[in-house]
Protein backbone atom coordinates (compact mmCIF):
# COMPACT_ATOMS: atom_id res chain seq x y z
CA UNK A 1 0.00 0.00 0.00
CA UNK A 2 1.00 3.61 0.13
CA UNK A 3 1.08 3.92 -3.66
CA UNK A 4 -2.42 5.43 -3.95
CA UNK A 5 -4.06 2.12 -4.91
CA UNK A 6 -6.96 0.84 -2.81
CA UNK A 7 -6.74 -2.90 -2.25
CA UNK A 8 -9.71 -4.95 -1.13
CA UNK A 9 -11.36 -8.28 -0.71
CA UNK A 10 -14.90 -9.62 -0.76
CA UNK A 11 -14.79 -11.78 2.37
CA UNK A 12 -12.85 -12.07 5.64
CA UNK A 13 -12.69 -15.25 7.69
CA UNK A 14 -11.78 -14.35 11.27
CA UNK A 15 -9.90 -16.42 13.85
CA UNK A 16 -13.18 -17.98 15.07
CA UNK A 17 -14.29 -19.01 11.59
CA UNK A 18 -16.86 -16.22 11.20
CA UNK A 19 -17.28 -15.08 7.61
CA UNK A 20 -17.72 -11.35 7.07
CA UNK A 21 -18.63 -9.95 3.66
CA UNK A 22 -16.73 -6.71 3.09
CA UNK A 23 -17.74 -5.94 -0.50
CA UNK A 24 -20.58 -6.82 -2.82
CA UNK A 25 -19.87 -9.63 -5.27
CA UNK A 26 -20.97 -7.16 -7.95
CA UNK A 27 -18.06 -4.87 -7.05
CA UNK A 28 -14.52 -5.04 -8.40
CA UNK A 29 -11.80 -5.35 -5.74
CA UNK A 30 -8.03 -5.40 -6.09
CA UNK A 31 -7.03 -8.68 -4.47
CA UNK A 32 -4.92 -10.46 -7.11
CA UNK A 33 -1.29 -9.50 -7.62
CA UNK A 34 0.67 -9.84 -10.83
CA UNK A 35 0.21 -13.16 -12.60
CA UNK A 36 2.46 -14.76 -15.17
CA UNK A 37 -0.13 -16.66 -17.18
CA UNK A 38 -3.27 -15.31 -18.80
CA UNK A 39 -5.18 -18.39 -17.59
CA UNK A 40 -4.62 -17.48 -13.90
CA UNK A 41 -7.39 -15.73 -11.93
CA UNK A 42 -7.61 -11.96 -12.22
CA UNK A 43 -9.43 -9.30 -10.20
CA UNK A 44 -12.27 -9.23 -12.72
CA UNK A 45 -13.01 -12.98 -12.72
CA UNK A 46 -12.49 -14.01 -9.10
CA UNK A 47 -13.47 -13.16 -5.54
CA UNK A 48 -11.09 -12.23 -2.74
CA UNK A 49 -11.09 -14.17 0.54
CA UNK A 50 -8.77 -13.16 3.39
CA UNK A 51 -8.11 -15.48 6.33
CA UNK A 52 -7.14 -13.78 9.60
CA UNK A 53 -4.86 -15.56 12.05
CA UNK A 54 -1.41 -16.94 12.64
CA UNK A 55 -0.39 -20.28 11.19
Amino acid sequence: MGNGVNYGTHFLVDENGNIIQTASLNKYTLHVGKTRKSSYPKNGNSIGIEVVGAY
